[in-house]
This record gives C-alpha cells, structure tokens and sequence, in this order.
C-alpha cells in the first residue's frame, strides 16, 4: 500500500518493492489510486505507469533487518487531482515534534476478517502513539529514533495490517489554527499482525516509519511545486 504525496510521488515501504533480495523495476511496477473497494473504484480505475523508484540507501532487503524502510515511487504522468484523489500534506520540522506519545492519529489499511479473510472495503481506524518500548519486540531490527509505535484504540480494527498504511494526525493549519489540516506522520512498516495469518487482539501494537526523521531524504527527491 501506498500514500500519494505529491501530484507524482507516492511512499511506501521499501520491502514492499522487492522480492526477496532483489529491487522491482519501474517497469514491473503499476500503481492504482482512489480505490475504496477491491478491485472495483469510484469510476473505472485504471493501473498508472511508474518511471522511477528510490529506496532509502540505508535499507537492506532482508526481513529480520527493516532499518530505513522507506521508499519513494514516481508516476511516469503527473496526476490532475479530484474529489477522490488527493495528495496528504507532509509535516513540518516543527509538526513532527509534537508527534509524541499520546497523540491520537488513524491509519488507513484493508485488513483482516477473524477469518483470515481480506476486507473488500478500505477500513480506517483510531491509535494512539505510545512509548517504543511497547514495540520492544520490534526494536532489535529497528533504529529506535526512527521509529513510532502506536496502539489501536478498539481490539476489533486490530487487522489492519497492510505495510505501508498510512498513520495520519490532525494539526492546526499554520494560516488559521482553527482549522485542522491532516499530515503523514508514518507509514506501517510491520507489526505482530503483518506477520502472522490471522487477526489476534493481542498484537495491538505497530511500529511505523517516523517520516519526520526522513524529512530531509524525501525532500531531496520530492520537490515543492512553484505555488505550493
């Protein structure tokens, strides 16, 4: 899974662009947006040419090591937004320090059934930020300060286990405080639920990608639009 941050950049999770030890070529790869539904979305969906892909150079294609697990991939077209497809905002320096345990976001994903069956419907739900030691399982393949950790708030949404999930905050628009504007804070790299068959209540914990910490990184390659 994918999150659109730009008319031609999407973000996602570097291990989900390699099979085994080995990269996916652009070629390889088609991108389909404004989906709510398996397979079916608002008005024909149709698959997007991609024409670049960069992985973070300090990602290793192995699943015991997901250090650095980001990846950025460019549409071969640059997209003319709608009411279905729009680009999320990335955070500010400034917005991604008050991404602490304790503040509440959603993730995004399709998910599990009890019976290990995929959602057709794209569900959301709500988590809370915790401290990393709660992802302590997780920390032996992570760097730790590059890492959140967050905790879904019912045990029945648990299953949302697609990696690369996008985890969303409200914050106050810098122009008006009053008004909220939504930011990507992180992306599900992997958690207890991505791993195993099933949807269990006690893996309630995920660890996501801090994009604050690859702040620098993306916008070296995803370049603000005159205007924006």
């Amino acid at each position: 899974m994918g999150t659109l941050v730009d008319q031609e950049w999407i973000m996602t999770t570097a291990h989900c662009l390699h099979v085994g030890a080995y990269q996916l070529q652009p070629q390889f790869i088609k991108v389909e947006l404004g989906v709510h539904k398996r397979g079916q979305g608002k008005s024909s969906p149709k698959l997007l040419d991609v024409k670049r892909v960069e992985v973070h150079s300090s990602f290793k294609a192995d699943l015991g090591k997901l250090t650095s697990n980001i990846a950025l991939v460019q549409l071969a077209h640059p997209l003319n937004f709608t009411d279905d497809i729009h680009a999320i905002c990335l955070p500010t320096r400034k917005e991604t320090e008050v991404l602490r345990g304790g503040s509440s976001g959603v993730v995004i994903g399709w998910g599990k059934t009890t019976n290990k069956t995929v959602y057709t419907d794209l569900r959301q739900a709500n988590v809370t930020l915790v401290h990393r030691h709660r992802c302590s399982w997780a920390l032996r393949n992570y760097d730790g300060n590059r890492l959140l950790c967050a905790g879904f708030l019912t045990s029945d949404v648990t299953c949302i286990s697609d990696s690369g999930s996008p985890l969303m905050f409200p914050v106050p628009h810098a122009q008006n405080p009053n008004v909220k504007r939504w930011i990507l804070g992180g992306i599900l790299s992997w958690g207890l639920n991505t791993l195993t068959p099933g949807c269990h209540s006690d893996y309630s914990h995920s660890a996501y990608v801090d994009i604050g910490s690859y702040l620098k990184w993306i916008r070296s390659i995803v370049k603000p639009k005159k205007g924006n």
